[in-house]
């Protein structure tokens, strides 16, 4: 486990799309908000290949994360296919 978050941390920094981090899994998007030391600010949105997370307030200022979802769309509409 402390690789797949080693590679994700280390995939981008999520404050922007250009530097959305690159995940595999849905799942992965909330495990590395918690990791981080954030809390999810229960709103998503998806935004073309993208998931953007709002955070809860927080001490660094930052109100949401990017993540590059387009391997988790790829997979999800392999299956209903």
């Amino acid at each position: 486990m402390s690789m797949i978050i080693n590679t994700l941390e280390n995939s981008g920094d999520g404050l922007s799309k250009k530097t959305a981090y690159y995940v595999i899994s849905i799942a992965h998007e909330y495990e590395l908000i918690t990791i981080l030391g954030f809390d999810f600010g229960g709103q998503q949105s998806l935004i073309e290949h993208y998931d953007y997370l709002k955070l809860s307030e927080n001490d660094q200022q930052i109100s949401g994360l990017y993540f590059y979802v387009s391997p988790c769309q790829k997979l999800l509409s392999g299956m209903f296919e």
